[in-house]
């Protein structure tokens, strides 16, 4: 089992040992995206802005994992 940690930058990741994705073998995991941009800029005050910005930084861990946002099967948001 071949196991790739996918950082996205985010001071949070590296205070809490967090990874932002997960691959292992020919599966990626992705969890806890919250709309902060990697320079820390404040979260955007409407929910439409905050989805962009989350969808943004997952397509930036899919693509450092070797994966595109086409061949996600699953997602969950709360």
């Amino acid at each position: 089992m071949v196991r790739q940690r996918v950082s996205s930058g985010n001071e949070y990741e590296q205070a809490y040992g967090y990874s932002r994705a997960v691959r292992v073998d020919d599966r990626i995991f992705v969890a806890g995206t919250a709309p902060i941009a990697k320079d820390g800029n404040d979260v955007p005050e409407d929910a439409a802005s905050q989805a962009r910005l989350v969808c943004s930084i997952i397509v930036d861990a899919l693509k450092e994992a070797g994966a595109t946002a086409d061949e996600v099967v699953r997602t969950r948001m709360y």
